[in-house]
């Protein structure tokens, strides 16, 4: 029965190079998801960033655009000021004598 014990030999080396096999793509699967894991990780954490980056983003934009409106209405009542001052002047200027009178020829 030397065939018999040929052929066994020959199936339990088969049977080792399978398991062996079965092992190195079990850890290449494994190393694999870890890859995977950390680069979906990885991702949130750059998705989360990009939600922080994005929130900044729109609260400085309302900042800017709370400036721009102050700014504005600044301008406005500078403009208003200016103008009360303006008439305040010529209403003061021709009502009163001016110590500067304009020359004439």
């Amino acid at each position: 029965g030397q065939g018999g014990d040929l052929l066994d030999s020959e199936k339990r080396a088969l049977q080792r190079a399978a398991m062996s096999e079965a092992a190195h793509k079990d850890a290449e699967v494994a190393r694999l998801r870890r890859a995977v894991t950390r680069l979906s990780s990885e991702a949130t954490a750059a998705m989360s960033e990009a939600a922080e980056v994005e929130t900044v983003r729109t609260e400085a934009a309302h900042t800017e655009t709370q400036l721009a409106r102050e700014r504005s209405l600044r301008e406005t009542s500078d403009r208003e000021l200016r103008h009360a001052l303006t008439l305040l002047q010529s209403h003061h200027s021709s009502s009163s004598y001016s110590p500067h009178p304009s020359p004439t020829s």
